[in-house]
């Protein structure tokens, strides 16, 4: 599922605070993804939101979003690929 209404449940909220906040796209958890787009327009709707956690493990989903907000967010990638093993000492998603 792409985002859509949570996107307002998040702006009201970055809104409503005076610290900088982190989205934390997580939809195996949440049955909802973030999409670039989507992230893009929200910065422009609350600009303290500073980065995003990114648990999708979706590569592609995840240059696009450095492709279009740039140096105006932080990417903290979550979740790898299926394909590559986390390195020694990493925590998966499982574990937390």
């Amino acid at each position: 599922m792409a985002s859509a209404a949570p996107d307002c449940q998040f702006e009201t909220i970055a809104k409503s605070i005076a610290v900088p906040a982190i989205l934390y796209n997580i939809p195996g958890r949440t049955g909802i993804n973030f999409l670039p787009e989507s992230i893009l327009e929200l910065l422009d709707r609350a600009p303290n939101i500073v980065a995003i956690k990114e648990a999708t493990g979706d590569i592609a989903q995840m240059m696009r979003v450095i492709e279009l907000c740039g140096d105006r967010l932080t990417l903290l990638a979550g979740t790898l690929p299926a394909d590559n093993k986390p390195a020694a000492g990493d925590r998966t998603q499982e574990e937390h």
